[in-house]
């Protein structure tokens, strides 16, 4: 119940703003604090797993929300242009008032430029090409 309030809350925001697509899949990469080897492991697993969704579903539209610290660590320009369609930059004031890496990740999950938002983990492998029309009907209803 609470998940549905908040997927239309969103849904209402993005219409608002007009910039908002009707449906995608997200990768939110937050580095800030980790070590850099750490950072760079995580964003090679999300570009591997944002290619599986890309691969099944090419018209599906994927997102990546990353902060300010790891934007300067991820592969070129290209290669994440090649893969996403949608890539954003949040800049956190003050990590320590934020709270826990969840409460960021759910902070981040708010920049997200789709009404109906499937938000992944780096370990997630997309194998079935109905994941973009089953995000299509959902949004439809």
């Amino acid at each position: 119940q609470v998940l549905q309030r908040m997927r239309l809350r969103r849904s209402r925001l993005t219409r608002m703003t007009g910039d908002a697509k009707p449906v995608g899949v997200l990768f939110i990469v937050l580095g800030a604090g980790a070590p850099p080897q750490k950072a760079a492991a995580y964003t090679t697993q999300v570009i591997a797993s944002a290619r599986t969704a890309r691969l099944s579903n090419p018209q599906l539209p994927i997102g990546l929300i990353f902060d300010s610290l790891t934007r300067r660590e991820l592969a070129p320009e290209a290669l994440l242009g090649s893969i996403f369609t949608d890539l954003r930059t949040v800049k956190f004031n003050g990590t320590r008032a934020l709270g826990s890496f969840w409460l960021k990740r759910l902070q981040a999950l708010a920049f997200s430029p789709y009404e109906l938002t499937l938000e992944l983990d780096a370990s997630v492998t997309v194998c079935s090409p109905l994941l973009h029309p089953l995000l299509l009907k959902e949004h439809a209803t």
